[in-house]
């Protein structure tokens, strides 16, 4: 994405072709813009803060403030359909050359800008929390695996008590009637 700097209305324009942007892109083009030599007059146009880690891959959320009457806008569209843009990624806020706090977003036409705002904006590091859910599915898999194989020891352990179940009665019927066939031929004696 590359941003328009309108020097004289204050503008940071976004092209036509981009209905979001991410805070991070603003302060990483707005940076470039004030490293340029063309502009090494200009008052600063943003302060930035945020991104300090709060552990688990998280981070404080970014809060970007334009200076100086800066605001950003999103390219005008041709209409007659309004088209939805929004700013994400962080809260953006503005003030005016006085000082006062102002809107940050310049009117566009066929436009409906938002932004995304926290008062407890925190990122999360995808990478870091695709790693735990992945380390959680794989000790679910292995108390899965325990499970199944805990299942198969007690499915072996029922099939020889039902063994050995018949094997006592059967050696209970026998003895049960070796005793009965001693006591018929006592009794006919």
């Amino acid at each position: 994405m590359t941003l328009l700097f309108n020097r004289a209305s204050k503008i940071i324009e976004i092209p036509i072709a981009d209905n979001e942007v991410y805070i991070q892109t603003l302060v990483n083009e707005i940076r470039d813009y004030e490293d340029e030599l063309s502009v090494i007059d200009l008052k600063q146009m943003l302060n930035a803060y945020g991104k300090q880690p709060l552990g688990g891959g998280v981070t404080v959320g970014i809060t970007a403030e334009l200076l100086d009457g800066w605001k950003i806008k999103f390219a005008d569209r041709p209409g007659p359909d309004y088209i939805q843009c929004s700013v994400s990624g962080g809260n953006l806020i503005a003030y005016d050359e006085n000082g006062y706090q102002q809107f940050p977003i310049a009117p566009s036409n066929y436009v409906f800008a938002s932004i995304t705002a926290s008062s407890s904006a925190t990122i999360s590091n995808i990478n870091t929390i695709e790693t735990q859910v992945n380390n959680i599915n794989s000790k679910i898999t292995t108390v899965d695996d325990n499970i199944s194989q805990m299942d198969s020891k007690i499915d072996i352990v029922d099939s020889n008590v039902t063994e050995i179940k018949k094997c006592i009665t059967t050696q209970l019927f026998q003895k049960v009637s070796k005793i009965s066939s001693a006591v018929k031929l006592a009794v006919l004696k």
